[in-house]
């Protein structure tokens, strides 16, 4: 199945990036598997399917009760980048579709080990600025989740 993109479907897109104070292999394992165990927004992850590969899902629940289905649609160990899309929401979501990525790439100039992460969201054209407004937060604060875990 093409992805939104592919399709030609204009999106819009929250990406926030940091810095992280670990090395990237570090974060990279972290992150690939989806788990979130760093996130205390996160209550816990059922793997479906392998951790690592395409087609594997994650079935997410939130400590809010929301609880969130996706489903791994790229794994570029090389590059040290994974795609997911949003399956199922309950309650649901304000969006028809959302794509997030994740990816990790060394610093090579610093002091101490440190790599430098992104995270988008590619959403339907339906997203309002508060959903990107929204997701852009909710990024911000995995990524101070993930310093303190391992920076």
């Amino acid at each position: 199945m093409a992805s939104l993109i592919e399709q030609g479907v204009s999106t819009a897109r929250a990406t926030e990036s940091t810095v992280i104070t670990a090395s990237a292999d570090t974060v990279w394992d972290e992150l690939k598997k989806l788990t979130f165990e760093f996130f205390d927004e996160v209550k816990g992850v059922e793997v479906i399917g392998g951790v690592s590969e395409v087609g594997g899902q994650r079935s997410i629940t939130y400590v809010d009760g929301t609880v969130q289905v996706v489903n791994v649609v790229a794994l570029d160990e090389l590059n040290r980048s994974i795609s997911y899309e949003l399956v199922s929401s309950e309650p649901a979501i304000t969006v028809a579709s959302r794509i997030d990525r994740l990816s990790v790439a060394r610093v090579t100039v610093s002091e101490k080990p440190a790599c430098f992460v992104v995270a988008n969201t590619d959403f339907s054209t339906d997203a309002n600025v508060n959903v990107i407004e929204d997701s852009r937060l909710k990024k911000r604060d995995m990524f101070k989740a993930l310093q303190a875990k391992l920076g």
